[in-house]
């Protein structure tokens, strides 16, 4: 037998992607409270570096153990006939699909609701924002001695393409 197909009968590959759906939906929520909660700003790097560290301790431990409605067992205890590891793929996959959930809407949540609540959505300037930018220049008189300058040269046509 491969050892990919070993890795796919021991439920291997889907205790991995478990793992990174779940560190990615912590590390997604973490970014987002950590300022609510008052941590500093190294705790979600410091959580990922933690998180990379413990993936093959993770890995090592999904070859060795298997899960059973008897709790966890070692897989070399189990007879090959008596595995489940169907039943637990399956049960897996569903927690595999609820932490991406969960994931997905902390991405979107971060995106939509923070940063707009926070004025990062890129919007426009108000109308008083601006005029408030734009008062000390237009009482410099800098910029009038330019603006009597330019007023009396011709306008040059943007959509045209032609120079004058």
């Amino acid at each position: 037998m491969s050892l990919f197909a070993e890795l796919k009968r021991r439920n291997v590959l889907r205790a991995g992607v478990l793992y990174a759906g779940a560190v990615w939906a912590f590390g997604q929520g973490l970014s987002q409270f950590s300022p609510a909660v008052g941590l500093p700003d190294w705790a979600t790097r410091w959580f990922l570096i933690a998180a990379a560290i413990g993936f093959p301790f993770w890995i090592a431990f999904a070859w060795i153990y298997e899960f059973t409605p008897q709790g966890l067992k070692r897989e070399s205890e189990i007879a090959t006939d008596a595995s489940i590891v169907r039943g637990t793929g399956r049960a897996l996959d569903k927690r595999i699909i609820a932490v991406l959930v969960v994931a997905v809407v902390l991405l979107l949540t971060n995106i939509f609701v923070w940063r707009r609540s926070a004025g990062l959505d890129g919007g426009l300037v108000s109308a008083s924002a601006a005029k408030s930018i734009w008062d000390p220049i237009r009482h410099d008189p800098r910029f009038a001695a330019l603006q009597k300058k330019y007023a009396s040269s011709k306008p040059v046509a943007a959509s045209s393409g032609a120079t004058p």
